[in-house]
């Protein structure tokens, strides 16, 4: 019962801003930076024929990325089950579907790139895939 009460709070921490503590990473063109990645690497033959650190730094990124929205997808499951959910998507909704949707929102809104990448992503997929209610 202590795990019912905790993932709400966690949701929320992991939400709210803390203004001051954001590095370069954690901003939404840190995470932009990362989707691209995620989104081209699989089929990039230039990254293929890149050096292996290279090839190394690039999967990484993508891999931050897809884990960044996988967790996403995986608390707003967990909030379907009775809490407040953020975004609906379908049934087996790809992480790389979300990816694109928060790569197009940001695109779309260029002056959030400063902003922490968290509230943006969210912001994003709630966006493209609300819910009714």
């Amino acid at each position: 019962m202590k795990h019912v009460f905790i993932l709400p709070v966690l949701a929320l921490i992991a939400v709210i801003p803390c203004r001051g503590q954001m590095n370069a990473e954690e901003s939404t063109a840190g995470l932009v930076q990362a989707c691209e990645m995620a989104v081209l690497f699989p089929t990039l033959e230039a990254v293929k024929k890149a050096p292996a650190m290279e090839q190394a730094q690039d999967a990484f990124l993508a891999a931050r990325c897809l884990g960044y929205f996988a967790g996403m997808l995986d608390l707003n499951s967990i909030y379907a089950g009775g809490f407040q959910t953020y975004f609906c998507p379908p049934k087996d909704f790809p992480k790389i579907e979300a990816v694109k949707i928060f790569l197009k929102y940001a695109k779309d809104h260029p002056n959030f790139m400063k902003e922490e990448a968290r509230s943006i992503a969210l912001s994003s997929l709630a966006d493209v895939l609300p819910c009714v209610r």
